[in-house]
């Protein structure tokens, strides 16, 4: 398996001592932003097409089933478990018992000449994004069913889909943060290495442990254990923990979290690295999720957007006036409208925007 390593930069040890070398904790903070801005959206995009397919498969084995119990039977089953052991038609136990990967099946009505079935994600906007289901009558000639299917978004799911992704960018940079309390130098290094065009590449690399091109759930969740040293280990099984509970991984099987991987094609780098944590829409970002007055947070935004401007203009000594303003104001709003903890992760962070010059 690879290692979080690179000869081909900074190699020196924390003031002498024992342990990971600088460029080790700049490859975990690099990967920490990489994730949540980058391919944990793609996981998330290949998650929700692969659970859409397999949801709407299983649909299709309820409409088949169904109708083989209604000409059997003479009415259509009441709920989708009286399924179970009865029908010729081959059903998955855990579909018929109305919960697999991450959907809800069921029986919305049923009677004697008509059913409704119907495919839920258990958590819309993170195990899917779509209702799925048909609604199944007979004509009472013969065997015929007219069958009438439907797919409909998920009330609420771009909703939670955004706020997941918010929770998991502000978990990454209390966990970046937290990171570059190790060495002091990595301030000033972290975020050219991480707006590096190869970082990207480099991370998705160093996540692909089985060399196949692809990035799988799985990978990513085990990618800690590539971590030499304790110390920067510990922090980064953290955040994959959280990550696992807020996207609600455990509903997955093992095989489906070997299974749904993504590609570098698959990433949009474009749009996502101008999200990264040390970028001024990440801070942005940042802002909004952890101030909880809009007047207040959008005027720190605009400091925000001054300061890019004055950077983006050559202009240092503005940019770094503007940044400075913004600490300032983020310090004061401390117990008003910001926990004491995340103001000081925001003015890290602005920190190492400013380091590099």
């Amino acid at each position: 398996m690879k290692t979080f390593h690179d000869d081909a930069t900074i190699s020196r040890t924390r003031s002498g001592e024992k342990g990971f070398t600088l460029i080790e904790l700049l490859v975990v903070i690099a990967i920490l932003t990489v994730l949540p801005g980058v391919l944990l959206p793609a996981i998330q995009a290949a998650r929700e097409a692969a659970a859409h397919n397999e949801a709407s498969a299983n649909v299709n084995q309820l409409i088949i089933a169904s109708q083989g119990y209604r000409n059997r039977r003479g009415s259509y089953p009441r709920r989708v478990e009286d399924l179970i052991g009865w029908n010729l038609t081959p059903l998955d136990p855990e579909v018929a018992r109305g919960k697999k990967n991450g959907y809800l099946f069921g029986m919305v009505e049923s009677d004697q000449d008509h059913c409704q079935i119907e495919a839920k994600p258990e958590y819309p906007g993170i195990t899917g994004a779509l209702n799925m289901g048909a609604v199944v009558t007979s004509n009472n000639v013969g065997s015929y069913h007219n069958v009438r299917s439907y797919q409909i978004l998920s009330a609420g799911a771009d909703e939670t889909r955004e706020r997941v992704v918010n929770n998991i960018r502000a978990k990454a940079a209390e966990t970046v943060v937290r990171l570059l309390n190790f060495d002091n130098s990595a301030t000033s290094q972290v975020r050219g290495y991480v707006e590096s065009p190869d970082t990207i590449n480099g991370v998705f690399n160093a996540l692909d442990s089985d060399d196949d091109g692809r990035v799988s759930v799985e990978e990513i969740l085990t990618s800690s254990s590539s971590i030499r040293d304790a110390e920067l280990r510990s922090p980064v099984e953290e955040f994959l923990a959280y990550v696992a509970q807020e996207m609600k991984l455990d509903s997955l099987s093992e095989a489906e979290k070997r299974e749904i991987s993504v590609g570098i094609a698959d990433l949009e780098f474009t749009q996502q690295q101008a999200q990264t944590l040390f970028s001024y829409d990440g801070l942005s970002l940042l802002t909004k999720a952890w101030i909880n007055q809009p007047d207040i947070s959008n005027s720190l935004c605009a400091t925000l957007e001054a300061a890019e401007a004055a950077e983006e203009n050559g202009d240092l000594e503005s940019f770094v006036l503007m940044m400075r303003s913004y600490q300032n104001q983020v310090r004061a709003q401390i117990g008003q409208t910001i926990t004491g903890s995340d103001a000081q992760r925001l003015i890290t962070l602005t920190d190492v925007m400013v380091s590099r010059y």
